[in-house]
Parts: C-alpha cells; sequence; structure tokens
C-alpha cells in the first residue's frame, strides 16, 4: 500500500491536523466536571496513602496529590470531549497517580506501598486487565 508523506500511514492513524483540531477544541470548549466523583474512593485512598507514607518512611503525601488525580480525571474526560469525569475517569486518574507515587519511593519502601496499592495500580496482579483498558 502506497501513501502520501501527508496522509495516514496506516488505518485507524489520525492526521496530526486533525488531532491538532481535536485538541485545540477540547482546550476552548470542554470544561469536565467532578460531579460524579465518588469521594469516599478518594478520601479512603487519600487516607491510605498519608497512613502507609508515614508508616513506611516513604514521602509524604500531600493536598497537592488528591488534586493532582482531579485534574488527572478532568484530562480523561477531557480527552473524551466529555461534560463529566465518569468513575472510570477516575479510577484511571487515581491508578496512574499511584503508579507515579509508588514508582518515586525508595527501593526499600516501595515493595511494601506496591503490596499496598495493588488494587488501585494499572498493573494489578492477577488481573487480565489493567485499570482503564478495554479488552
Amino acid at each position: 500500500m502506497e501513501v502520501e508523506r501527508d496522509g495516514p500511514k496506516q488505518e485507524g492513524e489520525i492526521p496530526q491536523e486533525l488531532l491538532r483540531k481535536y485538541i485545540l477544541y477540547s482546550r476552548e470548549r470542554c470544561r469536565p466536571k467532578l460531579y460524579q466523583m465518588d469521594e469516599d474512593k478518594v478520601a479512603r485512598l487519600f487516607a491510605d496513602m498519608r497512613r502507609e507514607s508515614v508508616a513506611t518512611g516513604a514521602f509524604p503525601i500531600t493536598v497537592r496529590h488528591l488534586e493532582a488525580i482531579m485534574r488527572i480525571a478532568e484530562a480523561f474526560s477531557r480527552m473524551r470531549l466529555s461534560e463529566y469525569a465518569s468513575a472510570r475517569d477516575i479510577d484511571r486518574a487515581i491508578a496512574v497517580a499511584v503508579d507515579s507515587f509508588v514508582g518515586a519511593q525508595k527501593l526499600s519502601c516501595r515493595k511494601a506501598l506496591a503490596r499496598s496499592f495493588a488494587k488501585y495500580t494499572l498493573a494489578r496482579p492477577g488481573k487480565g486487565v489493567p485499570v482503564g483498558v478495554t479488552a
């Protein structure tokens, strides 16, 4: 199959100009709200992360981590051009934040934290499909 330089290189690939327009549109028009956010889940996660970070001597968890989860959830919903953040967006944001937090720790703390937060992470042991990935 022969293609032009400016055209898509394979099926399913999005042309760069269309992607630019999509991103511009989402930035200008999409203001997702977090009213469907499962506040209990995020509050439990935040409390667990604070407790574990103190117990293991890991880097401390701050409110900025909580704010980051909300911004990441908004970004996931903005990618879908949605007006609200779904439970799936929030789960994916939590997984990204937890993976980042665990990965940034000292090796001595990392294993304990990875076990403690395995249910929240992207690469969940024993699960066929990671959080946020459709089969």
